[in-house]
């Protein structure tokens, strides 16, 4: 009786043992697991780029003033045009938060050039589909990521809250934009921003359409309520458009922001 007790315990010493191994295999696997999913999603990459940032002026009453079918379309439209763009210029990395897109390119002559006809074709096909968009382009050290942060998006971010207009600007010091002077990609001109003073940027030259057309793709569906107009200017009909006074730059000259 005594050795049949001795047999069992072992047994269970045995079964205990077993069970203890698998439970602490089990724990390290879920361990390695968690940790390399947490690499995964948190991995990021610090480079020198150029940054687009581009907003969708009046999302919030497209958001506020349309029922869901309406807004679930209009939503649709506004990833499908940024897609659609991405596909077309062959732009490295992009970033969607709701009205608020991000792009991120090489720090090289490709790719800023790539940057700017994504930022050409984004103005021309967001007015098309009734998006008007405002935006900026920044230079510098970018972490890309899960969380994506730097100098250059506060910086691009600080620049499109200044203006007050449809259409997208560079900072003044931009590296290399010079390469791209032309009337058909980028231009100078004086963009009109909310202080009531213009300054005279790099900016993206688009193909703005007529006047009437502009106003009634600028105000596209759930926008109308609460609308206010915009300025609009680079390039038409090939030569710089002053919104203020309908002639060339240099113009307002007293009203140049330092």
């Amino acid at each position: 009786m005594v050795e049949y007790g001795v047999q069992l315990a072992e047994k269970c010493k045995k079964a205990l043992a077993a069970v203890l191994r698998f439970t602490l295999s089990s724990t390290y696997s879920l361990i390695r697991c968690r940790r390399k999913l947490f690499t995964q999603t948190t991995r990021s990459h610090v480079v020198n780029s150029y940054f687009l940032i581009a907003d969708v002026l009046g999302f919030s009453s497209i958001v506020t003033n349309l029922k869901n079918d309406e807004l679930n379309a209009r939503i649709h439209a506004w990833i499908g045009l940024a897609e659609e763009t991405k596909s077309k210029t062959g732009v490295n990395d992009m970033q969607l938060i709701s009205d608020t897109l991000f792009v991120r390119e090489d720090d090289s002559n490709d790719g800023l050039g790539r940057l700017l006809r994504f930022a050409q074709l984004l103005l021309e096909g967001g007015i098309e589909r009734s998006f008007p968009i405002r935006g900026a382009i920044t230079h510098g050290c970018v972490t890309w990521g899960k969380l994506t942060y730097g100098k250059p998006v506060i910086d691009a971010h600080r620049l499109e809250e200044a203006l007050d207009w449809i259409g997208i600007a560079c900072s003044p010091n931009l590296p290399h934009i010079e390469s791209f002077w032309s009337w058909d990609l980028v231009c100078v001109y004086p963009v009109p921003k909310k202080n009531g003073y213009i300054q005279l940027l790099p900016v993206v030259v688009w193909s703005i359409p007529e006047p009437d057309t502009l106003v009634t793709k600028s105000g596209g569906p759930g926008m109308y309520k609460g609308r206010r107009s915009y300025s609009v200017g680079t390039s038409f009909q090939g030569r710089a458009y002053c919104p203020l006074c309908e002639i060339s730059p240099p113009c307002h000259s007293s009203q140049i922001a330092p």
